[in-house]
C-alpha cells in the first residue's frame, strides 16, 4: 500500500511538472505571437481593430468614418471597410476613445 502512495505521488509530481513546463511553452509562444503582429498586417479590417482595441466594431467604424480620409486611410472591398496600416496604429496607440 505505502509503495503504491509513494508511486502515485511520484507520477503526480511528474505531471505538475510536464503541466509547468507547458504553461511555460504556452507563455512564450503567446509573446512570440505578440512580437510579430505588426508584421503581417499591410491592411486591416474593422473586425482586427475591434479584437486589438476591445472596442465594438460599430465604434471603430463610426471612428474611422469621423477621423480618418476615405480612400486614403480606409476604403470599402465590397462591403468590407478596410484600413491602412498607420491607421491600424493610429487607432490601437488611441484605443479609440
Amino acid at each position: 500500500m505505502e509503495n503504491e502512495i509513494k508511486e502515485l505521488k511520484k507520477i503526480m509530481l511528474e505531471q505538475m511538472q510536464m503541466i509547468t513546463l507547458q504553461m511555460k511553452l504556452i507563455s512564450e509562444q503567446k509573446e512570440m505571437l505578440r512580437s510579430l503582429e505588426w508584421v503581417n498586417p499591410d491592411v486591416g479590417s474593422i473586425a482586427y481593430l475591434s479584437v486589438k482595441t476591445g472596442k465594438s466594431r460599430q465604434a471603430i467604424r463610426q471612428y474611422v468614418i469621423k477621423n480618418f480620409k476615405i480612400d486614403q486611410d480606409y476604403w470599402y472591398d465590397g462591403k468590407i471597410m478596410n484600413v491602412s496600416e498607420e491607421t491600424m496604429k493610429k487607432i490601437v496607440a488611441r484605443r479609440v476613445k
